[in-house]
């Protein structure tokens, strides 16, 4: 294919040396010389031009591992998922015919868009990645001198009067002297800033619970006035199978309920807590999976609304007392501080040093006084004669016919019946699991018994 664009043939150049035919490439046209292009044309190029003015109101989208995960469509200015059959009637109205229809969502099918979530970056990254209405920073942080310090008084509050029961725990962990988190203030302000500058990494499940009107709340609902979306309420999630709220959620707050009362809330809570990525279900729609970007807290009166077993692993539990007078704030004027006081509090969060990583979970769990008595609370009986009566030797067994006797003397009379051999051998730690050894007979590997009260000389 030929394409004219007037104008005039070259001339010899100012040295005097001959230029090339003045007339090569050029046509003459009426006596306007008009430059011809060879151009080989793509039929596809003009496929592309129709394909993006539908790619303007309507998308296909897949999930970070290339599965199809739905459609959507461009309402006036708001991006809605829908099912394929809207889709279709959809460009039906738009006059155009089934086939057509079919034809157009085969393109886009074709040309799908990977939906990703990653906070505090820009809607459309590259590569045909859409960046679909992620969190941001309401606030811009405060650009400050190296000699001025962030002023946050208020947020210190907060953080000041909710962590006050880390703070003893922390002066004895190595790992939280090296990495100066002296308090448990320090400790909530590096949680909050693992959570918005890697937001991919998993955090401990904080636990908040005290009196009615203690201050609980403040810590989830402070960090909400800094983002335009990304705090969700979260308690559905972990009670029923539906949680379409945990697609793009950076902080999960679950206010109020007694999850350990809910049957499926604990092996939640581990898939949650520590899981990569999430299946995102919501009903009338098809499940699409998500990179895991949740973070939890959950709000209660009391320690046993949360389910903490012995060995946890996922679990900061932390009591709250009640306000001091003076720490009693109208919740408005509260609020008017804390946006006054958010570009020096995201200053303090963007540029703290953070610790390394030392486990699957970005920061360390702490085990304060209050979780380390939920989780005596929460023994079974063979979990308590273990810790009572028996003390690991890694090089030493028990023969699980002895564990087995003494067990049964130390149980209160009406449990006795209730483990049987059965269930003991079932209900033994991973560690403390039987083995076989000669002749037949069982140990128990990496305990052994303590001398009871009469054995003692």
């Amino acid at each position: 294919m030929h394409v004219r664009i007037c104008g005039s043939p070259g001339r010899a150049t100012a040295q005097g040396h001959p230029a090339k035919d003045p007339l090569e490439g050029w046509d003459d046209k009426r006596g306007k010389y008009v430059k011809i292009f060879k151009v080989k044309t793509n039929p596809q190029d003009e496929d592309q031009l129709d394909f993006n003015e539908f790619d303007k109101i309507i998308r296909a989208v897949k999930t970070t591992a290339a599965e199809h995960s739905g459609w959507m469509i461009k309402e006036e200015t708001q991006w809605t998922r829908n099912p394929a059959a809207n889709v279709k009637m959809f460009l039906q109205n738009r006059k155009h015919a089934k086939i057509e229809a079919e034809a157009i969502m085969g393109g886009a099918i074709a040309h799908s868009w990977k939906i990703v979530n990653l906070p505090f970056r820009e809607e459309y990254p590259g590569g045909r990645q859409w960046n679909l209405d992620a969190a941001q920073f309401k606030f811009k942080p405060a650009e400050l001198p190296d000699d001025e310090v962030p002023h946050h008084p208020h947020w210190d509050m907060i953080f000041d009067h909710i962590g006050h029961e880390l703070t003893p725990a922390l002066r004895e962990l190595p790992w939280a002297v090296d990495a100066k988190i002296r308090t448990g203030a320090d400790y909530l302000r590096t949680w909050v800033a693992c959570a918005f500058r890697d937001p991919f990494q998993p955090l401990p499940y904080l636990f908040f619970f005290g009196p009615e009107r203690s201050g609980k709340s403040i810590f989830y609902e402070s960090l909400e006035r800094l983002l335009t979306k990304g705090v969700v309420q979260a308690k559905r999630s972990l009670t029923s199978e539906f949680n379409g709220e945990l697609a793009g959620a950076i902080i999960c707050a679950v206010e109020e309920m007694n999850v350990a009362k809910c049957p499926d809330a604990h092996a939640r809570i581990k898939e949650y807590v520590t899981a990569r990525s999430l299946l995102v279900r919501q009903m009338r729609h098809d499940c699409y999976a998500v990179p895991n970007t949740t973070h939890w807290v959950q709000t209660a009166n009391t320690r046993e609304s949360c389910p903490i077993f012995p060995g946890d692993t996922r679990i900061t539990a932390v009591y709250v007392s009640d306000l001091v007078e003076e720490q009693r704030i109208p919740k408005p004027a509260m609020e008017a501080f804390l946006d006054q006081e958010a570009p020096h509090f995201l200053h303090t969060i963007m540029h703290m040093e953070l610790p390394p990583t030392l486990d699957r979970l970005r920061l360390p769990v702490v085990t304060t006084s209050s979780k380390r008595q939920a989780e005596e609370d929460n023994q079974t009986y063979l979990e308590q004669f273990i810790a009572e009566c028996c003390q690991p030797t890694p090089d030493n067994h028990t023969r699980f016919s002895e564990f087995y006797d003494r067990f049964q003397q130390w149980l209160p009379p009406n449990e006795k019946y209730a483990w049987t051999k059965k269930r003991v051998s079932v209900e033994l730690p991973v560690r403390h699991k039987t083995i076989p050894g000669t002749g037949n007979v069982k140990f128990v590997p990496h305990l052994t018994l303590k001398l009871a009260e009469k054995e003692k000389p």
